[in-house]
């Protein structure tokens, strides 16, 4: 921060002042994104079949996609309305796996705060925007396992040994259509391994 003595100035490490005190990604820095994209990510499981993560979708008027999305050139302009998007569940297979939810202040290093960036590259791909829903002219598919009609969260292993193991490795969610969701990875994390069940509370 340019503005404050110090370093670290007396208000670190808690960022503010217009962007000017802000963290920031830097090379070699000890965080680094590992996976981009995610809105509301609730939960994140590391499980046996791998790391999986379900992503609570957008609301129809809580904010539109960036301006300038699908491009390297996105911008933090303000952009009202939006669509809503469903809840879905991700298999996060690796570094650099895209949950589809923009972040133009990572994706365009042109976009600053206080005069800065927030990060040390660009990455494009975090200009665009990717839905579990149809794809339209704003909204792509976003690689995700399944989607969920309703708001779907805390997701789980399950991991004991009852019904004979049945369950034993299986992920478990809460729908809040009073749902438990069971969703079942026969293999390696694949769409076309994964079966659902809706368990009535």
């Amino acid at each position: 921060d340019q503005t404050r003595p110090g370093s670290p100035d007396v208000h670190d490490p808690f960022g503010g002042n217009d962007g000017k005190n802000q963290a920031k990604l830097v090379a070699g820095g000890p965080v680094q994104v590992h996976a981009p994209g995610f809105r509301n990510p609730y939960d994140v499981v590391l499980t046996q079949a791998g790391m999986f993560s379900i992503d609570n979708g957008g609301n129809a008027s809580w904010g539109d996609v960036p301006a300038g999305e699908g491009t390297a050139g996105c911008t933090n302009a303000l952009a009202e309305g939006g669509p809503t998007t469903l809840d879905s569940l991700h298999a996060i297979t690796g570094p650099g796996y895209y949950g589809g939810h923009p972040n133009p202040t990572r994706a365009n290093p042109a976009n600053t705060f206080g005069g800065q960036s927030a990060t040390f590259k660009a990455s494009a791909i975090e200009c665009d925007h990717r839905s579990a829903g149809a794809e339209t002219a704003k909204i792509r598919p976003n690689g995700s396992l399944v989607a969920f009609k309703n708001s779907t969260n805390g997701l789980a292993e399950y991991t004991a040994s009852n019904f004979g193991d049945a369950m034993k490795g299986n992920l478990v969610a809460a729908s809040l259509d009073n749902i438990i969701q069971r969703l079942v990875i026969t293999g390696p994390s694949s769409a076309l391994n994964l079966t659902t069940t809706g368990l009535g509370l």
